[in-house]
Order: structure tokens, then sequence, then C-alpha cells
């Protein structure tokens, strides 16, 4: 019966020979409430998860909202913005200067040709921590 090895208990007859008795199944009855069990647990956890994606899907257009009026509010404070008409004037600028740099359409209206009414914008200094 093959090697004996120490750690190992040495074995009394073949496997092949052991005859296992079919212990005492479940019954159908039991098999059913399992059943119905699983099924209700698992309408339990897909509600759960449609419920969670709801409130994900909630959070997201709440910020995509945000971040669209944000935009917007920054679009119509373009009062406070200074043009910028002459382009040595950017070429003198240092590199921490130019990062508040952007361009913005300042016409108002939808350019036809590329460049139209697009000028160099650029935000004022900040005062002592506003804006």
């Amino acid at each position: 019966m093959g090697k004996v090895r120490k750690w190992k208990e040495a074995a009394s007859e073949r496997a092949s020979s052991i005859v296992k008795v079919a212990g005492g199944g479940k019954s159908w009855v039991q098999k059913l409430e399992q059943r119905a069990a699983r099924q209700q647990m698992l309408t339990q956890q897909r509600e759960l998860n449609d419920e969670i994606a709801a409130e994900k899907r909630a959070e997201r257009e709440r910020i995509a909202a945000k971040r669209k009026r944000r935009e917007e509010n920054r679009h119509r404070s373009g009062s406070k913005l200074q043009l910028i008409s002459d382009p040595k004037k950017i070429k003198r600028m240092s590199k921490k200067n130019l990062r508040t740099i952007f361009t913005a359409d300042t016409s108002g209206v939808a350019p036809v040709d590329k460049g139209a009414g697009v000028e160099v914008v650029a935000k004022p200094k900040r005062l002592r921590g506003r804006n």
C-alpha cells in the first residue's frame, strides 16, 4: 500500500474497497426552502445594487451640473478679465504669469472663421486672498 511515512497514517484498506453509505440527503421541502431563501437574498442584493447605482448616478449628475454651472459663471464674470492686445507683452511675461492666461471669445458671437473674435485674456492680480 505504498511507502510508509511517519507523518501519515498507514492505510488499513484500499480506498476502492471502502463502501460509502449515502447519508440521509435533504428532503424536497428543505431544498425548496433553501431555494426560496436564496432567491429572496438575491433579489434583496439586486435591489441594494440598484439603489447604490442610482445614488452614484445622481451624484455624477450633480457634479456635472456643478461643473457646468461653475464654467458658465466663470464665462459670465468675463468683465473682471483684462484684454491683452499686445503680443509682445505675452513674450515678456514670466512662466508664473503665463499660467494665468487663457484665450477667450470676446466677440459674444460664434466666430465664422478660426481666430475671429478670439483674444488672449489675463486674470487681474489677486487682492489679498480675494477673487
